[in-house]
């Protein structure tokens, strides 16, 4: 068990990773707007140009239209991830030094390899709690679409992104289209935005849980 000061910084990182997930939220949620209001500027723009400008205005609008959207929506579902990653992370190297096991016995890589480690280190299921399989599923969706664009003959996880996509869990957030390259993933904001959400509470559960397993028992207070 740890003591009170060793729990600090894992209450700390709690807090900080709160409030940072907090204000990407607002940043999810708000950078579809940025694009309207570019789109609408540059329509206003198609009434004052000239005959020879409209042509470069009317490309301006598709790419914002069919470009700029899929671009924020997955980049918000990198970074959500990504900061998951980070959060995760040190909240292992904080647990390292309180029980003095060594990170690098622990097989695997990334995200799986540190909360294996929280598991076997304090015995708290990681992968049991209840939001595990929307987070499994994001980092599935997010390593298709870091390949090809989404492109699912290119993904190990291609039969469980089917599954995720017609199980209607994320109704209109997720669907697959046709391509060259046969069916490719595709995701909305909404669904970057709902999975930032699942991240950053079940980031905050597995702190609450580290804490209250490592938390001292009266006997270690008086001693």
């Amino acid at each position: 068990m740890g003591t009170v000061a060793d729990l600090k910084p894992i209450v700390e990182l709690a807090e900080t990773a709160q409030w940072v997930f907090n204000d990407v939220l607002d940043y999810v949620w708000k950078a579809p707007k940025l694009i309207e209001a570019l789109a609408k500027i540059e329509e206003e723009k198609l009434a004052i140009y000239g005959p020879d400008a409209r042509e470069d205005r009317w490309r301006e609008q598709l790419k914002l239209k069919n470009i700029f959207p899929p671009l924020v929506s997955q980049g918000n579902l990198f970074v959500v991830c990504s900061l998951f990653e980070y959060y995760v992370m040190q909240l292992a190297m904080e647990v390292e030094k309180i029980v003095q096991h060594p990170m690098d016995r622990t097989a695997g890589k990334g995200i799986t390899r540190w909360l294996t480690y929280l598991r076997n280190v304090k015995v708290i299921d990681t992968y049991s709690f209840p939001l595990w399989p929307k987070v499994e599923a994001a980092f599935k969706i997010r390593n298709c679409l870091v390949h090809a664009q989404g492109a699912l003959r290119f993904s190990k996880n291609a039969p469980e992104i089917h599954h995720i996509v017609k199980s209607g869990i994320f109704l209109k957030e997720l669907k697959i289209v046709k391509s060259i390259l046969g069916d490719r993933l595709e995701i909305t904001n909404e669904y970057s935005y709902h999975i930032a959400v699942y991240l950053r509470d079940y980031f905050s559960n597995l702190c609450d849980q580290l804490q209250f397993e490592l938390e001292p028992t009266t006997e270690e207070h008086e001693s």
